[in-house]
């Protein structure tokens, strides 16, 4: 310990001695003032640079009266003379440019292994069904990303589950993160500034969950002039409203989307043959912010989110004196409020604290009425599964030595979880059921990055938690580490350790659209999931940075994983129903090339991976496939610049078919029950072979879109896109179903059918 505290005290005379002085700032886009992040700041004639973070903010050391230069790709660059007294804060204005030159840095490269970055103009050139931009269907592009099944937003990230996606907006965890049952993301393109997906070793100040962390920065608004827009596409229509309020130092950015199709299913249903069903579907996001800088040190944010997803299906049948009623109401979402305060002391660190609360619930209502001479009924059910977090966080940045920068911070929240709570009511018996969990979880981290050459870089870091419930307590510590090596200019390698813990579980359940999503947090009888991950990575940038390439190799074990039993669908108790205890382990191989500038731009991705689970009481025991696995993955995305209105866009994709049971055969089976004469009844069931043996017909797709961009009469900007999904119109599978008719009818084998043979 002496000798390190002697280390460091040597690092600072040096430092003293070396007449460097310190620079560091904001970079502002300037017609907007909204903030750039990931912006190149680069000390000329040396490898010193950086890049500006999700607050646009930076820091650097210069070697005396220095030039700077500031880049961000479609801004142009600045150049910069700062002199050698000068310790101060600045502010960087990058002025928009439709054309750039190309931009040449030769510095050390930043240490991001296993970070991937999307900006809301790289999501705009990849084809979507909704003609505008989903997160999470550009994220299944990437690789080391898989999809579920087919129009899916589910992610599964180096083998994990759904459920073990951490999705930050503005640093506040969101719960749910689908719509029209997966069809769609809630996040609105029109909010985004930029989006990091941390897939390989997470930063300490994040954690909680065992794959990614995928962080989401919003717009700020605009500060200079208020702007308005409307898109209309195949699904929905949204409208952002954005800028400054009574001066240019508070900004407002509003925007909101609804579904169109909603009205047209409800007159549908209501003319239909019969006319007794009603059926209505539909979503809607609503996303505020409220900014207000009362100086270059100072800022503090207000941020809402809601969002729902709802099914109502209403029947009324009246015939011979008898009248009958039923309704099924669903609904399901998020809801999110929060604060934030930003603060710059000195010259040195930055501090962002805030607080925040978040909440996510579903709600499953039945109603049944029927009137007839002889009897009456009249029954109701409704079903709650909520997940709400209170939280407060303080995180802090600090540029200890030229080459030394740390980071630490103190999470804590509070945590109510009901993972089922049902209520019964009407001819039959009430009945209540709930079982509800409360938690304490603080977290405290601390992280490093240390160039300890001119091409040798460290970044250790450690996470300790305490998670505290009514009658269990864990705590934990999570080590991480990453090493990297700067083998030539263009060439950079690196190793990565990570262990991580997560305190929540999601149950995946049928529901009335798709699967419906149930979270229950740990508790003495379901402990937390761990995962342990080693990757190996090396990058080179070719041609002036013109082409990207990124090979990743990763190992990584998941342990007290937690399932449904087979046969179970619901959560009625801490452990009923519940497979505990299992593992997973993931292997894979990860391949990216991009062509960032030029005529054509684009990008193509491979994943060769394989991804399994075992738990005691399925499969036998013996460890199987897991439900997303599909060892090959290919994404190709090209895109072309005609000229400065129009732009074509082409993606296609191939993946390996997700894997299923396969039935072996049919048997008869007796009825756990007496039939309505109180004898016993058989039927006919299916003999199924091992657990996820099986594989469905691999997938692949063309998709392309055309987009036209134009000045109105008025002058106002205006975009047209036109999308093909799917353009050869492949047939690929949604899911499978065994019958012994061979048509597109389905059919449930019917006892006695033995001599028609059943097939998938």
């Amino acid at each position: 310990m002496k000798i390190f505290w002697l280390m460091l005290s040597m690092l600072a005379i040096v430092n003293h001695l070396s007449g460097q002085s310190y620079v560091n700032g904001f970079i502002m886009d300037k017609r907007s003032n909204e903030k750039l992040i990931g912006a190149h700041i680069v000390e000329q004639s040396s490898t010193n640079a950086t890049i500006s973070d999700n607050n646009g903010y930076f820091s650097l050391f210069i070697k005396g009266t220095s030039v700077i230069e500031v880049s961000f790709v479609g801004y142009k660059k600045e150049v910069i003379k700062i002199p050698i007294e000068l310790d101060s804060l600045l502010t960087i204005f990058l002025e928009p440019g439709s054309e750039i030159d190309i931009v040449t840095i030769r510095a050390n490269r930043r240490l991001q292994p296993g970070v991937l970055s999307l900006s809301q103009a790289e999501m705009t050139d990849i084809p979507s069904l909704g003609a505008k931009p989903d997160v999470l269907k550009t994220m299944q592009l990437l690789p080391g990303v898989k999809p579920g099944a087919e129009g899916t937003s589910y992610i599964s990230v180096r083998g994990g589950d759904p459920g073990q996606n951490l999705y930050l907006m503005d640093n506040v965890p969101l719960i749910y993160v689908n719509h029209l049952g997966g069809f769609m993301s809630v996040f609105n393109p029109d909010m985004i500034n930029n989006l990091k997906i941390y897939k390989g070793t997470f930063p300490s100040m994040y954690g909680d969950k065992l794959s990614s962390i995928v962080d989401i920065t919003q717009k700020e608004g605009n500060y200079q002039t208020r702007k308005s827009s409307i898109s209309i596409g195949l699904t929905d229509i949204s409208a952002t409203f954005e800028g400054p309020l009574k001066n240019e130092n508070t900004t407002f950015i509003i925007s909101g989307r609804k579904t169109l199709f909603d009205p047209i299913l409800w007159l549908a249903s209501s003319i239909s043959d019969g006319q007794d069903f009603k059926m209505l579907y539909g979503f809607h996001d609503i996303n505020a912010k409220l900014s207000h800088r009362y100086n270059i040190k100072n800022s503090i944010h207000f941020n809402m989110y809601f969002g729902d997803d709802y099914l109502i299906y209403l029947t009324n049948k009246e015939m011979d004196n008898i009248s009958e009623k039923a309704g099924t109401r669903y609904i399901w979402g998020n809801m999110l409020l929060s604060s934030n305060w930003k603060h710059v002391f000195g010259d040195k660190l930055l501090v962002n604290s805030g607080i925040s609360w978040s909440r996510y619930r579903s709600r499953y209502a039945q109603e049944y009425s029927m009137n007839s001479p002889f009897n009456k009924i009249n029954y109701k059910l409704a079903q709650f599964n909520i997940l709400s977090n209170f939280s407060l966080r303080s995180d802090w940045k600090y540029s200890f030595l030229p080459n030394w920068k740390m980071g630490f911070g103190l999470h804590s929240g509070y945590l109510i979880n009901i993972p089922q709570k049902l209520l019964k009511s009407g001819t039959y018996p009430d009945a209540v059921n709930t079982f509800r969990i409360s938690a304490l979880h603080s977290v405290l981290y601390w992280e490093h990055d240390i160039r300890i050459t001119e091409n040798v870089r460290l970044k250790p870091g450690i996470r300790t938690g305490y998670y505290l419930t009514e009658n269990w307590k864990d705590f934990y510590i999570e080590p991480r580490a990453v090493l990297g090596y700067q083998i030539k200019q263009n060439q950079y390698f690196n190793l990565s350790y990570m262990k991580v813990h997560q305190h929540n579980h999601m149950f995946l359940s049928n529901g009335a659209v798709n699967n419906r999503e149930i979270w229950i947090a740990s508790h003495k009888l379901l402990p937390p999931s761990v995962s342990e991950q080693v990757s190996l990575g090396w990058e080179m940038t070719l041609r002036e940075n013109m082409f990207q390439t990124e090979i990743n190799a990763y190992y990584k074990t998941m342990s007290q994983l937690a399932v449904f039993q087979p046969g179970y669908q619901e959560i009625t108790n801490s452990s009923n129903g519940i497979e505990r205890n299992g593992t997973g382990r993931s292997v894979g191989l990860e391949f990216l090339i991009k062509k960032n500038h030029g005529q054509y731009t684009g990008f193509l991705a491979y994943t060769l991976s394989s991804a399994t689970r075992q738990f005691k009481n399925i499969n036998k025991g013996k460890e199987y496939p897991y439900e997303f696995d599909r060892p090959h993955s290919v994404s190709i995305s090209l895109n072309r610049k005609i000229n400065t209105k129009l732009t074509i866009n082409a993606l296609w994709i191939y993946q390996t078919g997700l894997p299923f049971t396969p039935a072996l055969g049919r048997q008869i089976a007796p009825g756990l029950n007496p039939d309505d004469n109180g004898e016993q009844y058989f039927y006919e069931a299916l003999i199924y072979g091992e657990h996820n043996s099986g594989r469905i017909k691999n997938y692949h797709r063309l998709d392309i879109s055309l987009q036209y961009k134009k000045l109105t009469k008025h002058g106002r900007p205006s975009e047209w896109t036109f999308s093909v999904y799917n353009v050869y119109n492949r047939h690929n599978p949604w899911y499978n179903y065994y019958n012994n008719n061979n048509t597109s009818e389905i059919q449930i084998p019917e006892f006695g059918d033995a001599q028609n043979p059943v097939s998938l």
